[in-house]
């Protein structure tokens, strides 16, 4: 129970800090979180790499400002390449970079392809990342059609999510086939959300101010304990430095 308040304290303590314009100062400890993009790069979906790309500055910004030290990688499925089987584009010695390095893989290839298997590369990612011992882990899927996995991949991911107390996150079009059932279920099982790639496609840069706070909140609650203490010292000085900024004034 105490866990769960203080969690929810540190939060909007942070969240205060973060609205009334302070930044954790440059020694300040962070929650460490490695975030892996599994992106469908089918021929459909070159516009929703581009707003990804474009947006990710924006994404590591409140994700720095809530005392979260991220690292990405990004892991391709669904083009001609390889037959629509997943790619690891982060090509570092642990999968993992920058926000300034995931946005480059990103863009090493451009869309095309129709074969769609996410829960295939949902585990690709989960089982070729060299995930950061104490880092939450992260897994946003993007994709606007439901999953062409085969059924053993299918079966496997829930469990592989629950080994790797990972959070799964899903940007998908609730409209689309079996989507829903493909996808739903699993975010919701394991600290994540459901999004909807119509509304992402609608307006960016709205969608993702949601999506961004929907993120640093899940991985507030995922961290462990101490982290959430020492956050809780980012926030409250935050909000100390602008209190006295502003006295100052």
């Amino acid at each position: 129970m105490f866990k769960k308040i203080s969690k929810k304290i540190g939060a909007l303590i942070i969240a205060s800090g973060f609205l009334l314009g302070a930044a954790p100062a440059a020694n300040a400890q962070f929650i460490p979180a490695d975030i892996v993009y599994v992106v469908d790069y089918s021929g459909s979906m070159q516009s929703d790499i581009n707003a990804i790309r474009a947006n990710i500055n924006t994404f590591q910004t409140a994700l720095t400002n809530a005392g979260i030290d991220a690292e990405y990688g990004a892991v391709m499925f669904g083009r001609t390449t390889n037959s629509g089987n997943p790619v690891l584009l982060t090509n570092t010695p642990t999968g993992l970079t920058d926000a300034a390095g995931v946005n480059a893989a990103l863009g090493s290839y451009t869309a095309s392809g129709f074969n769609e298997p996410g829960a295939t590369a949902s585990l690709f990612a989960l089982n070729n990342i060299t995930w950061r011992a104490n880092a939450v882990k992260n897994i946003i899927l993007i994709t606007d059609e439901d999953d062409d996995s085969n059924a053993a991949d299918k079966a496997a991911i829930d469990g592989a999510l629950t080994a790797a107390n990972a959070l799964y996150n899903v940007i998908i079009d609730p409209n689309f086939g079996t989507s829903v059932a493909d996808y739903g279920t699993l975010a919701n099982n394991h600290g994540g959300q459901v999004f909807d790639i119509n509304a992402f496609r609608s307006d960016p840069s709205a969608f993702l101010a949601n999506f961004n706070r929907t993120k640093v909140q899940e991985i507030i609650n995922q961290a462990p304990e101490p982290s959430i203490m020492a956050l809780l010292g980012i926030g409250l000085a935050g909000i100390g430095f602008v209190s006295r900024r502003r006295a100052a004034v």
